[in-house]
């Protein structure tokens, strides 16, 4: 009777902190099999601000990111690659891993992306490049898919802003159950969601970053390597097409998010 009134869903409620609804991948769906105990989280929000002041803002690697980001401590951008996408090096405060556990940091491919109706797409994946070796002091964390989707909502006036994290934390193989010991640290992550909100509000406007020039719509212009948009649902090995929903970006204005009906 459930399933005849709510509709099947990708995601999961897990939590709502602060205003920001936290999701889970459904186990119906079987991402779980693409990035294996590293759970995909999503967090949800309607930020008062243009899609563009959002996307500028999330790109900037500039000194007034500290007042949203609590998470990064340092970011740079390693490499250019072409006009939508670079190698960034980001690492982490320490203060939110566990008592004993060693600072992470992050390799990305950054890619972003302008559609013709206002919405920004960025994605990152993690990637190796000979200029950034792993630290020693540094734990290298291993992000699989994120990204965020920021879609105008109320003329223009707002956005709708979509964060999407799977990462593996690299903990010790002896670690007890990791994938319960991973999912706060990324939840950690998508809460900046909410210091973003706050931050816009607080500014009433004036967000003012470093323009990042873009094209609009360019996917056809990517190469190969490049195309992975927040895709977190693949076409798995024995040919079984599973991407009726392979990313964020192919959900519309009108997807609605509920608890996924789980079966007894």
């Amino acid at each position: 009777m459930i399933s005849d009134v709510i509709a099947p869903s990708p995601w999961k409620i897990y939590s709502c902190h602060n205003g920001l609804r936290i999701f889970k991948e459904a186990p119906d769906w079987g991402f779980g099999r693409s990035w294996g105990n590293h759970p995909v989280m999503m967090a949800v929000s309607v930020i008062e601000g243009t899609s563009e002041d959002i996307f500028q803002t999330l790109m900037s690697l500039r000194p007034s990111r500290s007042e949203w980001d609590f998470c990064t401590h340092q970011g740079s951008v390693i490499d250019h690659i072409d006009d939508h996408t670079d190698i960034i090096h980001v690492k982490l405060y320490n203060d939110r891993l566990p008592r004993g556990m060693k600072p992470r940091d992050f390799l990305l491919q950054r890619y972003w992306r302008k559609e013709n109706d206002g919405t920004y797409v960025i994605s990152f994946h993690s990637v190796h490049h000979k200029t950034c070796l792993p630290q020693r002091d540094y734990v290298r964390a291993s992000l699989q898919s994120g990204g965020f989707l920021i879609t105008p909502v109320k003329n223009g006036k707002a956005s709708r802003v979509k964060h999407m994290l799977a990462i593996d934390w690299k903990f010790w193989k002896w670690y007890p159950c990791p994938s319960s010991a991973s999912t706060p640290l990324t939840i950690s992550l998508l809460e900046r969601l909410a210091a973003l909100r706050e931050y816009f509000k607080a500014k009433d406007g004036n967000c003012s970053s470093e323009p990042i020039a873009i094209k609009v719509d360019t996917k056809n212009e990517v190469t190969k390597d490049n195309k992975r948009v927040m895709e977190h649902v693949m076409e798995d090995k024995a040919g079984k097409d599973i991407s009726h929903c392979t990313s964020l970006t192919d959900m519309n204005d009108s997807d609605e998010f509920f608890d996924a009906y789980e079966r007894m």
